[in-house]
C-alpha cells in the first residue's frame, strides 16, 4: 500500500482514538467521576499553546535566526512563573462572574452592551483566523511530505480540507455538549491533554534521534556550527544575531499576552478550570513543559543546517528522518505534529464558535425574530445546532485563508500576526482588572485604535507580501507619503515589523482607551442592574424561561439547587448568570428585559401598595413555616439516626438532611480521638486540604475549638466582622465563608464533638430557635455516635474472639491430622519393618535347616546356601543399624569423628559397597569430581553411609541397564555432591515429605514399599550435623537428583566451625 493510505489511516485512526478519550471522559463524568480534575491535566492541556509552530516553525526560525525562537516561550515562561497571582485574579474573576470568553469579560468589566462584544469578537475573529488556517497549512504539507504528493490544486485533493472537515466534527461534538458555556468540556479537556503529551513524547525521540543519530551528539554539533561561519551568529544574542534585542523584547511581550489571551487559552485557563487550586501546580509545570519542549529545538535546526541541503526548514522534524529511509519516526514526527495542530483547531473553534454565538448570533434572532423572545418554545436545541454549525465555519473560515494567503507565509510570520492581534485586548483586560476608572467608550476606543494600527502596520502589509496589493504601499506610502508607510509610521525605523507594530498599537490603543474613559462618565447601564424587576418574577416563570434555551432538566437543576426561600433578586441573578453562559450576556439582559413587561414605574406603585399590608402577614407565616420545618427536620433526623448502626453512614445522611432543608454549602462533624485531637470524621462539600489540615488539638485559637473547650454554641452571622483567623477562608479562598455555626455535640455531660455548618452565599440571621435545633440536632448526633461506637467494638471483639477460635480450631485440626499422619507412618514402619525383618530371618532359617538336616555334598550348593545366609543377615544388620541410628540421632548420641578426606576415595569405597547391586542391574556409573577439589571436612563412615544409602536408592528405582550420575564439585565454601538416576521420579506433592522418619518411597512397579523408611531421615540428620544441607529435585519421568552439601577443610579452619 502507498504512504498516502497509510498516512491517511493514521489520521483517521489518531481522530477515532480521541473520540474514544473524549467519549470515555464524559461518559465517566457522567458517573461522578471527573477525569480532568487533575492538575497535570489542567497543565498538559494549557500546553495547547504549543501549535504546529511550535513543532515545526520554531526549528524554522532556529534555522535562520538561532536564539531568536526562544521569546514566545520566554513570555509564558515568566507569566506563569512569576504572576500566578494575576492568574488567579483572572480565573476567580470569569468564575465569579460565569465569564466564558474574552468579549465576555470585557462586557462585565465595561457594562453589559451588545456594542463591545460584537466588536471584540469580529476582531477575535478576524485575528485568529489566520492562526488557524496556519496549522491546517501544516497539516497539508506535512501530509505532502510524507507521502511524496505534489501540492494539491484542487479543494478535494488537499489533504488540510479533509483535515479541517474531520476536526470540525470532533470540536463540534466534544465541544458543544451543552449551550451552557461555563459548563466543562470534560472530554475535550481529556483529550487536548492527551495530545499535549503525544506531541512532547513525539518531539523528544525525534529530535534525540535528528540529534544523535544523524548529528553524531550535541558537541559534535555544537563544533562544526562553531567552525561554520554562518551558523556561529545562531549563538549570538542581539545584533548580529538574525534577532535584536528590541524584537526580542517585543516578541516576549506578545507571547505573554497570547498564552492568556489567546481564545484557546482563555477558553483552557479560565472556562475549563475546575479548581483555582491546580494553577499552583500549572505555574511550574507548565513552563516545565515548554521547556522540554524546546531543549533540541536548536540542535534539529543546526542538524539540518549541516546535514539537510536544500530541505524546507519548517519541517525539519519529518523530512530529516525520511531522507535518511527512517520512514517510522518520520510517520511518529507527523503523528505530533498532527496532533500540535489538531489541538489547536478544536479548542479555537470552540471558543469563537461560542464568542460569535453569544454575540451575534442570538442577539440577531431577538431583534429579526422578536417572537424569539417570548412564548414558551423550547429552542435550546436548535441553538445547539446552530452553534456546532458555527464551530464548522469556523474551521473552514481559516481553511479559506489558507487557501488565498496562507501559502505565501511561513509558520512563524502567521503566528505572529495572530499573537499581535490578540494582543490588542491585553490594555483592556488589564485596565479592566487594576483600573475603576475605565468606561465602556474608552474599552471601544483602545479596540479600535489598536487594531487600526495592526491591520494597517501588519494585516495590509501581509496582502502586499501576497501581491493582492502593489509593494509601491510599503515604499512609498498611501498617496506618496512616507511618512504613512505602513512599516515605517511617522518615521519610526530601525526596528523589525512586530515591534514597530507593538509600539504603535500599544500607544494608540492605550492612549485612546485612558482619554475616552477620562472623557466619559460610566453610563447607567453599566451600573449594577436594579433590583425592582425581580420582585415580581416568580420562581416557576424564571424556570419556564431557562428552560427554553438550556434545557428543562438543566433549568430545574440551576434554580432548584437555591434555598426554598431565596429571594427574587437571587432567582434573577441565577436565572440572567445561566443564561449568559449559554447565550451571552447582551442576549441574557435583553431576554430578561423582554419577559419583565411591566413599566418599572408601574410595578413600583403596585409593590407600595400591597408591600405594608402583607408584611405582617408575612412575617407570621414566616415564622410558623420555618418552627414547622425544623421540627420536620428533627424529626427526620431522628429517624435517620435510627435506621443505621455504622457512624459513617448515620452521620453523611444527617449532615445531607442538614444541607438540603437549611442551604448550607458545607458541613462537618469533628470526633475527638483516642490522642486527643479534634478531626474530621464526615462531612460535606469541604475540599481534601482543608479536612487534613483541620484536625488538631482542641485550642481557643479556633471557633469549633472554642465550642468544643465550653461546651456552647458558637454562632457567626457575619464572618467579616470574626476577630479570630479562620481556616476555612484560607484554603478555600475564591469561596469565602459568610456566616458559620459551631453546636457541642454532648453525650452524658461529657463533649466528644462538634457539628458545624457554614454559609457562602452571604450573612444570615441565626435565630434563638434554629440555635437551639442545631444544638439538639448535634447531641442527636453525639448520642448516635457513641451508640454506633459501641456497636463496632462489640462487634470488632465479636469477630477477633471468632477469628481466635477459627485459628485454633484450626491449628488443632492441623496438629490433629499430622499426629494420625505420624501414627499411620508408624504403623506402616512398623508393618514394614517386620516384613523386612522376617524375610531375612526366613531365608536364614531355611537355608540353616536344609545344611544342619540334610548333607549337602556338592560344595557349590553349599557356599551357594552358605552366601544366601550372609547376605540376609548382612541385609538383617543394616535394618538394626539403620534402627539404632535413628535411636541416637533422636536421643543426641550421634558422635562424628570428621577429619579431611579426599572426596574421590569417598566416591570409590561408596560405589565398592553398592557394586554388586549395580553389577545385578547392570547399571553404569558415571562419576565426575572436579579437579583441584580441596578435602571435605566430614566423618569418613557417615559420610560413606549418606553415599551408599544415596547411591542404594538410585540403583532400587534406576531401570535395567541404566545409568547414575555421581559428581562432586565446588559451590562457595562447600562442596556440592549429587546423585541422579533415571527412574520414575517422585510426585511434586511427595517432594517435601521423601526425608520424614518412616516415609517409604513407593516404586511404581511394586505394590510394596522398599526399605525401612529411615534412610534420607538419617541422611539428612548426618548431612546437617556435618555443617551442610541436602535436598531433593525431581520431574516425573526424568528421573531424581539427590543433592547435598559438606564444607571444605579449609572452610572450617578459617571459620572455627566445629562439629555438632
Amino acid at each position: 500500500m502507498s504512504n498516502t493510505f497509510w498516512v491517511a489511516f493514521l489520521g483517521v485512526v489518531y481522530l477515532l482514538g480521541l473520540f474514544a478519550i473524549a467519549y470515555a471522559s464524559d461518559k465517566a463524568r457522567e458517573m461522578g467521576r471527573s477525569p480532568v480534575d487533575n492538575p497535570w491535566v489542567y497543565s498538559f492541556s494549557l500546553a495547547v499553546y504549543c501549535t504546529s509552530w511550535t513543532y515545526y516553525g520554531s526549528v524554522g526560525q532556529a534555522a535562520s535566526t538561532g536564539l531568536g525562537f526562544l521569546p514566545i516561550y520566554l513570555g509564558p515562561t515568566l507569566v506563569f512563573l512569576l504572576a500566578p497571582s494575576l492568574l488567579k485574579r483572572l480565573v476567580s474573576y470569569c468564575r465569579a462572574e460565569g465569564v466564558t470568553s474574552l468579549p465576555d469579560l470585557l462586557e462585565v468589566m465595561y457594562g453589559k452592551g451588545w456594542a463591545l462584544g460584537a466588536l471584540a469578537t469580529t476582531l477575535m475573529v478576524i485575528g485568529i483566523t489566520p492562526y488557524i488556517g496556519l496549522q491546517l497549512k501544516a497539516v497539508g504539507y506535512t501530509f505532502d511530505l510524507l507521502t511524496g504528493r505534489a501540492a494539491a490544486t484542487g479543494i478535494f485533493n488537499d489533504a488540510a480540507f479533509w483535515a479541517a472537515l474531520g476536526l470540525s466534527i470532533f470540536a463540534g461534538l466534544f465541544g458543544a455538549r451543552s449551550l451552557v458555556a461555563t459548563e466543562r468540556h470534560e472530554g475535550m479537556v481529556a483529550a487536548i491533554a492527551f495530545e499535549s503529551a503525544v506531541k512532547l513524547g513525539a518531539f523528544l525521540v525525534i529530535g534525540l534521534y535528528i540529534t544523535f543519530g544523524i548529528g553524531g551528539g550535541l558537541t559534535r554539533i555544537f563544533e562544526r556550527a562553531m567552525a561554520d561561519q554562518n551558523l556561529s551568529r545562531l549563538f549570538l544574542l542581539g545584533e548580529g544575531s538574525g534577532t535584536s534585542l528590541s524584537a526580542w523584547a517585543a516578541l516576549s511581550v506578545l507571547s505573554a499576552s497570547a498564552v492568556i489571551l489567546l481564545p484557546r487559552q482563555f477558553h483552557m485557563l479560565a472556562v475549563e478550570n475546575v479548581r483555582e487550586g491546580h494553577l499552583w501546580t500549572t505555574s511550574w509545570a507548565f513552563p516545565a513543559y515548554l521547556l522540554f519542549i524546546n531543549l533540541l529545538v536548536l540542535p534539529v535546526a543546526l542538524v539540518g543546517r549541516l546535514y539537510g541541503g536544500d530541505l524546507a526548514p519548517d519541517f525539519f522534524m519529518i523530512s530529516l528522518p525520511l531522507s535518511r529511509g527512517h520512514t517510522g519516526l518520520a510517520f511518529l514526527a507527523y503523528l505530533g505534529g498532527f496532533s500540535a495542530a489538531t489541538s489547536m483547531v478544536i479548542v479555537e473553534a470552540v471558543a469563537l464558535a461560542t464568542m460569535i454565538l453569544h454575540h451575534y448570533g442570538v442577539a440577531l434572532l431577538g431583534s429579526v425574530f422578536p417572537a424569539f423572545r417570548g412564548g414558551g418554545v423550547d429552542i435550546s436545541r436548535p441553538l445547539l445546532y446552530t452553534k456546532r454549525a458555527v464551530i464548522f465555519g469556523v474551521v473552514l473560515l481559516g481553511y479559506a485563508f489558507k487557501r488565498s494567503i496562507g501559502e505565501s507565509h511561513t509558520l512563524v510570520a502567521t503566528g505572529l500576526l495572530s499573537f499581535s492581534a490578540v494582543f490588542q485586548f491585553a490594555p483592556a483586560v488589564l485596565l479592566g482588572l487594576y483600573w475603576k476608572g475605565g468606561t465602556r467608550s474608552g474599552a471601544l476606543a483602545g479596540l479600535a485604535a489598536g487594531f487600526g494600527v495592526w491591520t494597517y502596520t501588519l494585516l495590509i502589509p501581509s496582502f502586499v507580501d501576497s501581491g493582492w496589493i502593489g509593494a509601491s504601499l510599503l515604499t512609498q506610502g498611501p498617496w506618496g507619503i512616507e511618512l504613512l508607510r505602513p512599516r515605517a509610521l511617522f518615521g519610526l525605523q530601525g526596528f523589525d515589523t512586530w515591534t514597530h507594530a507593538l509600539i504603535w498599537s500599544l500607544v494608540f490603543n492605550l492612549g485612546a482607551h485612558i482619554t475616552f474613559s477620562l472623557l466619559s462618565a460610566r453610563p447607567a447601564e453599566e451600573s449594577p442592574r436594579s433590583e425592582l424587576p425581580a420582585a415580581w418574577a416568580t420562581r416557576a416563570d424564571l424556570e419556564g424561561l431557562l428552560a427554553r434555551f438550556v434545557g428543562a432538566r438543566m433549568a430545574h437543576d440551576v434554580l432548584g439547587a437555591l434555598p426554598e426561600r431565596s429571594s427574587p433578586q437571587l432567582l434573577l441573578e441565577t436565572t440572567e448568570r445561566c443564561l449568559a453562559s449559554a447565550i451571552g450576556a447582551p442576549s441574557a439582559r435583553m431576554i430578561i428585559d423582554s419577559t419583565l413587561a411591566w413599566p418599572r414605574e408601574r410595578a413600583v406603585e403596585i409593590l407600595d401598595v400591597f408591600g405594608g399590608v402583607s408584611k405582617t402577614l408575612a412575617e407570621s407565616r414566616d415564622t410558623l413555616e420555618r418552627r414547622l420545618r425544623e421540627l420536620v427536620v428533627l424529626h427526620e433526623a431522628s429517624h435517620a439516626l435510627s435506621r443505621s448502626l455504622d457512624i459513617d453512614t448515620l452521620l453523611q445522611e444527617v449532615l445531607l438532611l442538614i444541607k438540603r432543608e437549611f442551604g448550607f454549602e458545607h458541613l462537618a462533624v469533628r470526633l475527638l480521638d483516642e490522642n486527643g485531637i479534634l478531626k474530621i470524621r464526615s462531612h460535606v462539600g469541604l475540599i481534601a486540604d482543608y479536612v487534613s489540615a483541620s484536625a488538631m488539638v482542641p485550642s481557643r485559637d479556633t471557633y469549633f475549638g472554642l465550642c468544643f473547650l465550653d461546651a456552647r454554641p458558637v454562632v457567626v452571622g457575619d464572618a467579616r466582622e470574626i476577630d479570630k483567623p479562620l481556616l476555612f477562608s484560607k484554603l478555600v479562598k475564591d469561596v469565602p465563608v459568610s456566616a458559620f455555626i459551631h453546636a457541642p455535640m454532648t453525650y452524658e455531660g461529657r463533649v466528644i464533638g462538634v457539628l458545624t455548618a457554614y454559609a457562602t452565599r452571604g450573612p444570615m440571621h441565626f435565630t434563638d430557635e434554629f440555635v437551639e435545633l442545631f444544638a439538639a440536632l448535634a447531641n442527636q448526633l453525639a448520642m448516635a455516635a457513641v451508640n454506633a461506637q459501641l456497636y463496632a467494638e462489640v462487634q470488632a471483639y465479636s469477630h477477633a474472639m471468632e477469628e481466635k477460635v477459627a485459628r485454633r480450631t484450626a491449628e488443632l485440626e492441623k496438629a490433629n491430622a499430622r499426629l494420625l499422619e505420624l501414627d499411620r507412618l508408624k504403623s506402616d514402619f512398623l508393618s514394614t519393618v517386620s516384613h523386612e525383618l522376617r524375610t531375612p530371618l526366613t531365608s536364614i532359617r531355611s537355608f540353616s535347616e536344609i545344611l544342619l538336616r540334610y548333607e549337602v555334598d556338592d560344595p557349590e550348593k553349599r557356599r551357594k546356601f552358605v552366601g544366601v545366609i550372609n547376605y540376609e543377615a548382612e541385609r538383617l544388620t543394616r535394618m538394626i543399624n539403620d534402627l539404632l541410628d535413628l535411636s541416637k540421632i533422636e536421643a543426641g548420641r550421634v558422635e562424628l569423628n570428621s577429619e579431611p578426606l579426599e572426596l574421590e576415595p569417598v566416591f570409590a569405597r561408596a560405589l565398592g559397597t553398592t557394586h554388586p547391586l549395580l553389577a545385578e542391574k547392570g547399571i553404569v556409573v558415571e562419576s565426575d569430581v572436579e579437579i583441584d577439589l580441596p578435602p571435605i571436612h566430614a566423618d569418613a563412615d557417615r559420610i560413606q553411609q549418606v553415599l551408599t544409602n544415596l547411591l542404594s536408592n538410585a540403583v532400587k528405582f534406576s531401570p535395567e541397564g541404566g545409568r547414575i550420575r555421581l559428581s562432586g564439585k565446588r559451590q562457595g565454601g562447600f562442596a556440592l555432591i549429587s546423585v541422579a538416576d533415571e527412574g520414575p521420579g517422585i510426585p511434586p506433592d511427595r517432594l517435601e515429605q521423601v526425608f520424614d522418619r518412616f516415609h517409604q518411597v513407593r516404586d511404581p512397579q511394586k505394590s510394596h514399599p522398599l526399605g525401612t523408611g529411615l534412610g534420607l531421615t538419617i541422611s539428612r540428620e548426618i548431612v546437617e550435623r556435618l555443617g551442610g544441607k541436602i535436598w531433593v529435585d525431581s520431574e516425573l519421568g526424568a528421573g531424581t537428583v539427590f543433592s547435598f552439601t559438606v564444607p571444605f577443610a579449609e572452610q572450617i579452619d578459617a571459620s572455627g566451625f566445629q562439629d555438632r
